[in-house]
Protein backbone atom coordinates (compact mmCIF):
# COMPACT_ATOMS: atom_id res chain seq x y z
CA UNK A 1 0.00 0.00 0.00
CA UNK A 2 1.47 3.45 -0.94
CA UNK A 3 2.23 5.66 1.88
CA UNK A 4 2.97 9.39 2.47
CA UNK A 5 6.85 10.00 2.84
CA UNK A 6 7.71 12.65 5.32
CA UNK A 7 10.59 14.32 6.79
CA UNK A 8 10.02 15.47 9.99
CA UNK A 9 12.51 17.95 12.74
CA UNK A 10 12.88 15.93 15.07
CA UNK A 11 15.54 18.36 17.15
CA UNK A 12 17.00 22.17 16.96
CA UNK A 13 20.09 21.45 14.70
CA UNK A 14 23.47 22.31 16.75
CA UNK A 15 25.80 23.46 14.18
CA UNK A 16 25.37 21.48 10.69
CA UNK A 17 22.00 19.41 10.36
CA UNK A 18 22.25 15.83 11.17
CA UNK A 19 20.05 12.76 10.22
CA UNK A 20 19.55 12.75 14.04
CA UNK A 21 17.47 15.78 14.07
CA UNK A 22 14.99 14.58 11.85
CA UNK A 23 12.37 11.91 11.88
CA UNK A 24 11.44 10.27 8.45
CA UNK A 25 7.63 8.74 8.73
CA UNK A 26 5.01 6.85 6.66
CA UNK A 27 1.61 7.89 6.84
CA UNK A 28 -1.27 7.72 4.66
CA UNK A 29 -1.52 9.77 1.53
CA UNK A 30 -4.16 12.34 1.76
CA UNK A 31 -7.29 12.78 0.11
CA UNK A 32 -7.99 15.84 -1.41
CA UNK A 33 -11.47 17.61 -0.89
CA UNK A 34 -13.65 20.01 -2.83
CA UNK A 35 -11.31 23.20 -4.26
CA UNK A 36 -7.71 20.77 -3.86
CA UNK A 37 -6.08 18.47 -5.47
CA UNK A 38 -3.15 16.04 -4.72
CA UNK A 39 0.09 15.82 -6.23
CA UNK A 40 3.31 13.47 -5.92
CA UNK A 41 6.91 15.43 -5.66
CA UNK A 42 9.16 14.95 -8.10
CA UNK A 43 11.30 17.55 -7.13
CA UNK A 44 12.28 19.37 -4.20
CA UNK A 45 14.61 21.87 -3.18
CA UNK A 46 17.48 22.28 -0.86
CA UNK A 47 18.40 26.11 0.38
CA UNK A 48 20.28 27.30 2.37
CA UNK A 49 17.64 29.30 4.24
CA UNK A 50 16.35 25.99 5.48
CA UNK A 51 18.70 25.91 8.06
CA UNK A 52 17.55 29.05 9.79
CA UNK A 53 14.33 27.66 9.77
CA UNK A 54 15.31 24.73 12.14
CA UNK A 55 16.81 27.10 14.24
CA UNK A 56 14.90 28.43 17.63
CA UNK A 57 15.80 32.33 16.89
CA UNK A 58 13.68 34.33 14.57
CA UNK A 59 14.66 35.38 11.23
CA UNK A 60 12.81 36.13 8.06
CA UNK A 61 11.46 33.17 7.04
CA UNK A 62 8.83 31.39 9.96
CA UNK A 63 10.60 29.06 12.08
CA UNK A 64 9.73 24.67 11.37
CA UNK A 65 8.01 23.74 14.70
CA UNK A 66 9.20 20.50 16.11
CA UNK A 67 7.33 17.48 14.77
CA UNK A 68 6.17 19.36 11.68
CA UNK A 69 7.27 18.40 8.08
CA UNK A 70 10.48 20.55 6.49
CA UNK A 71 9.00 23.03 4.09
CA UNK A 72 10.33 24.10 1.04
CA UNK A 73 9.90 24.43 -2.44
CA UNK A 74 8.41 21.76 -4.56
CA UNK A 75 7.92 20.27 -8.35
CA UNK A 76 4.98 17.85 -8.26
CA UNK A 77 2.34 16.49 -10.67
CA UNK A 78 -1.03 16.61 -10.42
CA UNK A 79 -2.23 12.85 -9.18
CA UNK A 80 -6.27 13.35 -8.48
CA UNK A 81 -8.08 16.98 -8.30
CA UNK A 82 -11.17 18.44 -6.92
CA UNK A 83 -9.87 21.84 -7.93
CA UNK A 84 -11.40 22.79 -11.22
CA UNK A 85 -8.05 24.80 -11.96
CA UNK A 86 -5.70 21.43 -11.95
CA UNK A 87 -6.24 18.56 -13.74
CA UNK A 88 -4.43 14.69 -13.59
CA UNK A 89 -1.38 15.03 -15.32
CA UNK A 90 -0.39 19.00 -14.37
CA UNK A 91 2.71 19.72 -13.35
CA UNK A 92 2.65 22.21 -10.54
CA UNK A 93 5.62 24.60 -8.74
CA UNK A 94 4.28 24.76 -5.09
CA UNK A 95 5.33 24.54 -1.40
CA UNK A 96 5.09 20.92 -0.30
CA UNK A 97 8.12 20.74 1.93
CA UNK A 98 9.52 17.71 2.57
CA UNK A 99 7.31 14.73 1.49
CA UNK A 100 6.34 12.56 -1.11
CA UNK A 101 2.64 13.67 -1.96
CA UNK A 102 0.66 16.69 -0.25
CA UNK A 103 -2.38 18.09 -0.97
CA UNK A 104 -3.06 21.92 -2.03
CA UNK A 105 -5.86 24.49 -2.58
CA UNK A 106 -3.33 25.63 -5.59
CA UNK A 107 -3.58 29.09 -4.22
CA UNK A 108 0.02 29.62 -4.19
CA UNK A 109 0.76 27.05 -6.97
CA UNK A 110 1.98 27.75 -10.63
CA UNK A 111 1.64 25.58 -13.64
CA UNK A 112 4.65 24.27 -15.56
CA UNK A 113 5.05 23.72 -19.50
CA UNK A 114 7.61 20.76 -19.28
CA UNK A 115 8.15 21.57 -23.18
CA UNK A 116 9.20 24.90 -21.75
CA UNK A 117 12.36 24.14 -19.50
CA UNK A 118 13.46 21.21 -17.43
CA UNK A 119 10.80 21.13 -14.42
CA UNK A 120 13.76 21.38 -12.06
CA UNK A 121 14.59 24.82 -12.94
CA UNK A 122 11.32 26.33 -11.52
CA UNK A 123 13.21 25.89 -8.06
CA UNK A 124 15.92 27.57 -9.66
CA UNK A 125 17.15 30.08 -12.47
CA UNK A 126 13.09 30.10 -13.09
CA UNK A 127 11.90 30.38 -9.90
CA UNK A 128 12.53 32.43 -6.66
CA UNK A 129 16.58 32.34 -6.90
CA UNK A 130 16.69 33.34 -10.16
CA UNK A 131 13.63 35.94 -9.92
CA UNK A 132 15.49 37.12 -6.81
CA UNK A 133 18.60 37.71 -8.46
CA UNK A 134 17.26 38.90 -11.81
CA UNK A 135 15.01 41.58 -10.20
CA UNK A 136 17.89 42.83 -7.62
CA UNK A 137 20.14 43.16 -10.03
CA UNK A 138 18.50 44.53 -13.63
CA UNK A 139 15.52 46.68 -11.44
CA UNK A 140 17.10 47.90 -8.31
CA UNK A 141 20.94 47.81 -9.23
CA UNK A 142 19.99 48.80 -12.49
CA UNK A 143 23.65 48.98 -14.16
CA UNK A 144 24.38 50.81 -16.89
CA UNK A 145 26.94 50.27 -19.98
CA UNK A 146 30.72 50.29 -18.92
CA UNK A 147 29.74 49.41 -15.18
CA UNK A 148 31.35 46.80 -13.68
CA UNK A 149 28.97 44.59 -11.80
CA UNK A 150 30.57 42.00 -8.93
CA UNK A 151 29.14 38.78 -7.55
CA UNK A 152 31.39 38.32 -4.56
CA UNK A 153 30.75 34.82 -3.89
CA UNK A 154 28.16 33.06 -5.54
CA UNK A 155 27.67 30.53 -2.68
CA UNK A 156 24.25 31.24 -1.89
CA UNK A 157 21.30 30.47 -4.00
CA UNK A 158 20.25 33.72 -5.37
CA UNK A 159 23.98 35.03 -6.58
CA UNK A 160 24.52 31.45 -7.86
CA UNK A 161 21.85 31.95 -10.13
CA UNK A 162 22.84 35.94 -10.90
CA UNK A 163 24.88 35.22 -14.21
CA UNK A 164 22.49 32.62 -15.81
CA UNK A 165 19.36 34.96 -14.86
CA UNK A 166 21.46 38.35 -16.61
CA UNK A 167 21.83 36.35 -19.68
CA UNK A 168 18.21 34.11 -19.93
CA UNK A 169 16.12 36.99 -19.35
CA UNK A 170 16.27 40.56 -21.76
CA UNK A 171 19.16 42.82 -20.02
CA UNK A 172 20.83 46.08 -20.95
CA UNK A 173 23.85 45.94 -22.74
CA UNK A 174 26.62 45.82 -19.96
CA UNK A 175 30.28 45.18 -19.23
CA UNK A 176 29.61 42.57 -16.07
CA UNK A 177 33.07 41.77 -14.34
CA UNK A 178 32.50 38.83 -11.59
CA UNK A 179 34.02 36.34 -9.50
CA UNK A 180 33.76 32.61 -11.12
CA UNK A 181 30.44 31.27 -9.97
CA UNK A 182 30.59 27.66 -8.60
CA UNK A 183 29.83 25.34 -12.08
CA UNK A 184 26.08 25.72 -12.65
CA UNK A 185 25.24 25.56 -8.99
CA UNK A 186 21.98 27.17 -9.25
CA UNK A 187 20.77 24.27 -11.29
CA UNK A 188 22.76 21.24 -9.86
CA UNK A 189 20.58 18.84 -9.02
CA UNK A 190 20.92 15.48 -6.41
CA UNK A 191 18.91 13.12 -7.33
CA UNK A 192 17.96 10.73 -4.62
CA UNK A 193 15.35 8.03 -4.54
CA UNK A 194 12.46 8.52 -2.56
CA UNK A 195 12.54 4.82 -1.13
CA UNK A 196 16.09 6.51 0.05
CA UNK A 197 15.37 9.87 0.63
CA UNK A 198 16.47 10.66 4.16
CA UNK A 199 17.48 14.41 5.87
CA UNK A 200 20.04 16.37 3.51
CA UNK A 201 23.49 17.95 5.65
CA UNK A 202 23.24 21.29 4.76
CA UNK A 203 24.21 24.55 5.72
CA UNK A 204 24.78 28.27 5.42
CA UNK A 205 27.12 28.06 2.95
CA UNK A 206 25.26 25.67 0.51
CA UNK A 207 23.93 26.15 -2.52
CA UNK A 208 20.29 25.84 -4.07
CA UNK A 209 19.85 22.35 -4.81
CA UNK A 210 16.89 20.68 -6.02
CA UNK A 211 16.55 16.80 -4.83
CA UNK A 212 14.45 14.51 -7.43
CA UNK A 213 12.48 12.03 -5.81
CA UNK A 214 11.43 9.08 -8.24
CA UNK A 215 8.59 7.25 -6.69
Amino acid sequence: MATNRRVLLKSRPQGEPTPANFDVVEAPIPEPQDGEYLSRTIWMSLDPYMRGRMAETKGYAANVNLGDAMGGGTVGQVVKSKNPRFKEGDFVVEYSGWQSNAVSNGATSMKLDPDTAPLSTALSVLGMPGMTAWWGLMQIGKPKAGETVVVSAASGAVSASTPASTTALPAPTCSRKSAPPRPKASTSTSRMSAARCRPPSCHSSTTSRACRCAG
